[in-house]
């Protein structure tokens, strides 16, 4: 099971204007000298050669672009878009609203968490699922099987980020990624380790991971508008134990980062209706060949992310993974 939550956190915005650029001195002229062999008929001595002119003691301070300071405030500011590699720049843990499955005369009531914690270099999220209570005639006998279908959907992916300096560029090489400057971040690597398999993937062009909370509302919904498509996504498998997998080199597919209501209503499996209100909210879907191996490539078929602008947070995330036999989770912040 996975999220596309990436790297989203509240910042701490610094205009930069407030950076002073590095002081800028004029060159000295060189002095031309003219001596009496260059002018043999001319009568009397040289004119002495001019005093080179003295360096300014004050920096030259050309005026910074407002265009390029609002781009950087709706990016996050100077403390995201000039963080460093290893910096972290989000951290976040949701817990699962609870859920159920009923099969064979048995429901097995559930539970889980999502932990995401982010850095300019590398995203990393953990998906926990455990078994809550099980309830039926056969309940006792069900417990072994319950657990391990837990298991399965439990683990960590580990995305190699795009550096936010470079996803400007991406448009010059992928029409997709054309004025995508920081809303949608860009994984060129997943490390999947879900449900005790190993699979890591490399992407071209990078694959769409999130939306960024992180950017103004005002910035995604230029980037993004009501729909952005990404096509023609190369997955070339390095390396994976997952048998799903065999024999595949590459698989090509499509992300689709579609807007929709910011609020819905969540029944948990006790019956309690939970109310998320938001400010924006975005389902992504990922469709590599077939939903069985977009998941076991480490994608989830369907997710939705539900963002408070205000608060530059993810308030909450809705995996589906019922496409591939799982179920519909939703995890909330606290």
């Amino acid at each position: 099971m996975q999220s596309a939550a990436t790297a989203v956190a509240p910042p701490a915005s610094n205009s930069a204007a407030d950076q002073k650029p590095e002081p800028v001195f004029e060159p000295s002229v060189e002095p031309t000298i003219t001596t009496s062999s260059d002018h043999a008929g001319d009568a009397g001595p040289a004119a002495p050669a001019p005093a080179p002119a003295p360096e300014s003691s004050e920096p030259i301070v050309r005026p910074v672009d407002p265009a390029i300071t609002k781009l950087i405030n709706d990016c996050g500011g100077d403390s995201i878009v000039n963080a460093g590699p290893n910096e972290t720049i989000f951290t976040a843990a949701m817990s699962a609203l609870g859920f159920s499955v009923a099969q064979s005369g048995v429901t097995v009531h559930l539970g889980g968490s999502l932990s995401i914690s982010s850095t300019p270099a590398q995203t990393k999220m953990a998906v926990k699922i455990n078994v809550a209570s099980i309830s039926g005639l056969f309940s006792i006998f069900a417990g072994g099987e319950a657990n391990k279908q837990a298991a399965q959907n439990s683990g960590t992916m580990t995305y190699t980020n795009v550096p936010f300096s470079a996803l400007p560029q991406l448009g010059g090489e992928y029409p997709e990624w054309k004025g995508m400057v920081c809303s949608v971040p860009a994984a060129s690597e997943l490390l999947s380790q879900m449900g005790g398999r190993s699979t890591t993937v490399k992407f071209d062009p990078p694959l769409p991971t999130s939306v960024q909370p992180i950017a103004a509302q005002s910035r995604i919904e230029t980037e993004i508008g009501s729909t952005k498509v990404f096509s023609n996504i190369k997955a070339t498998v390095v390396k994976t134990d997952n048998p799903l997998l065999a024999g595949m080199s590459v698989v090509t597919g499509t992300v689709t980062i579609t807007k929709v209501s910011p609020t819905a209503t969540v029944k948990d499996d006790k019956g309690a209706i939970h109310t998320i209100t938001a400010d924006s909210a975005y389902q992504m879907t990922y469709d590599f060949k077939s939903p069985s191996v977009t998941f076991a490539l480490g994608m989830t078929p369907s997710v939705t992310l539900y963002i408070k602008n205000s608060t530059h947070t993810t308030i909450a995330n809705t995996v589906d993974t019922s496409a591939v036999g799982g179920s519909v989770v939703t995890f909330v912040g606290p």
